[in-house]
């Protein structure tokens, strides 16, 4: 072996020894298994087998908008027509920083542990195991347990309260439907027929619930959440014809 080729595989040799990392290099922050700099994007959580923008589109205005904009004008009027619309404005600009602030927070903690996807619980246990409290160090999986725990009696109380008004709403249509009126023109029902009670309606609806409950992933929900909004819609649009008609009717009435 001549001269030139010992020297280029010694050469060959030395790059490859400073191209493997040893356990030196491997342990060190520098060479940490993390996600690169393109991956630190929002786009990275979830990957390619998360939902698209349309359907996280439709769940955002189902999840934010939902049947509660039906009964916004009821509390806009316990509140006043002063106070109801200016904290509405304020809750909302809260509600959105702490979504902002919390989906930050996430991809930031998330991107230093070098872990694809963190939950709640998850992103608030990392933040205080690698948070300057020891105190709050050795007691970080406590943290995960508390926002899960608040995150199940929140999202029960919101299923609650959905569950009662649609069985409440149900309720009111099938007892209007029913309903008998002596007068046909304006189609107002003066007799109430009496229905079965709203704890019936919600045993009724119970299986439907279960499995729309046991769907996991997002993608197959995004056709109901569509439907969902499609139907707010409709009822929107319904409540204003209404509204309106009812209000002109009556002021040709007193003219």
């Amino acid at each position: 072996m001549t001269s030139d080729n010992a020297s280029s595989v010694n050469g060959k040799m030395s790059l490859s020894r400073s191209d493997t990392p040893t356990e030196e290099t491997a342990l060190s922050p520098s060479h940490s298994p993390g996600p690169s700099d393109g991956q630190n994007q929002y786009e990275r959580i979830g990957g390619r087998t998360g939902t698209t923008f349309l359907p996280t589109l439709i769940h955002l205005l189902k999840g934010n908008i939902g049947t509660g904009l039906l009964g916004l004008p009821l509390a806009v009027r316990n509140a006043g027509l002063v106070l109801g619309p200016l904290s509405l404005f304020v809750m909302g600009v809260v509600a959105v920083h702490c979504m902002d602030l919390l989906v930050k927070c996430s991809h930031h903690v998330s991107a230093r542990m070098g872990k694809p996807f963190l939950d709640y619980g998850e992103a608030v246990e990392y933040s205080l195991e690698s948070g300057p409290v020891p105190w709050l160090q050795r007691r970080s999986v406590w943290g995960r347990r508390l926002v899960n725990f608040f995150l199940i009696v929140t999202q029960l109380g919101f299923c609650c309260v959905y569950f009662v008004f649609l069985s409440d709403n149900v309720k009111q249509i099938v007892e209007a439907a029913n309903g008998t009126t002596n007068n046909c023109h304006s189609n107002q029902t003066a007799v109430i027929v009496p229905s079965f009670d709203s704890r019936l309606y919600m045993l009724c609806f119970l299986p439907f619930i279960i499995l729309l409950v046991f769907t996991r992933n997002l993608k197959f929900l995004a056709p109901f959440s569509f439907a969902a909004n499609v139907a707010m819609c409709g009822s929107l649009v319904l409540i204003y014809y209404y509204s309106l008609s009812v209000s002109i009717h009556i002021n040709v009435t007193y003219t």
